[in-house]
């Protein structure tokens, strides 16, 4: 699978087979409840959902095939050649170019207080996840991380335990998780 960074959202591709993956469903029910309203704080205009959409809108439009995780909201598609491949990220580039313009800049950096409140987190899924069993990367000292903007994060390392979709889950949407990681 391909992953292209999407400045606020992931887009997957994924290059096996000419099958088109199904659309989901385009009301905003279909995604559960899992809407999420813009923090007042973000920087961007849409959430990551309403952007989800309507950059699946948008691509649907230009004729592929999109389906929208309902949890991540991270886009993926099934493309049967690398030609298809090269024209679905030039598409990409047109779609996000006409939907929220402040998605197409680098996130603004995170502030100390941020960055603090990053670590705690962190430091919280750490702990779920070795009560779950799963060991952990070492935490730095906070003002470590904090002067490396955010650079240790607990899961390096567990890429390849095969978490089970719960824990991974319930770990990362665990009490305190800061507002700003859903801009």
């Amino acid at each position: 699978m391909i992953r292209l960074a999407g400045l606020g959202i992931a887009l997957l591709l994924a290059a096996c087979g000419a099958n088109a993956v199904p659309a989901t469903p385009s009301p905003p029910a279909s995604l559960g409840n899992t809407q999420r309203t813009l923090d007042p704080d973000s920087p961007y205009r849409t959430t990551p959902q309403e952007y989800a959409l309507q950059l699946r809108a948008c691509l649907e439009d230009k004729g592929f095939s999109v389906e929208v995780d309902p949890y991540d909201f991270h886009l993926q598609f099934q493309l049967g050649s690398d030609s298809r491949t090269a024209e679905l990220q030039a598409t990409v580039t047109e779609c996000r170019a006409g939907l929220d313009p402040s998605r197409n800049d680098p996130p603004p950096p995170l502030t100390e207080e941020q960055l603090r409140a990053l670590y705690r987190y962190r430091l919280a899924q750490a702990d779920c996840l070795v009560a779950a069993g799963y060991p952990t990367a070492p935490a730095p000292p906070e003002q470590v991380f904090v002067d490396t903007g955010g650079q240790w994060d607990a899961r390096v390392g567990l890429e390849d335990a095969a978490i089970p979709q719960g824990v991974s889950r319930g770990c990362e949407q665990i009490q305190g998780r800061p507002n700003f990681l859903d801009w």
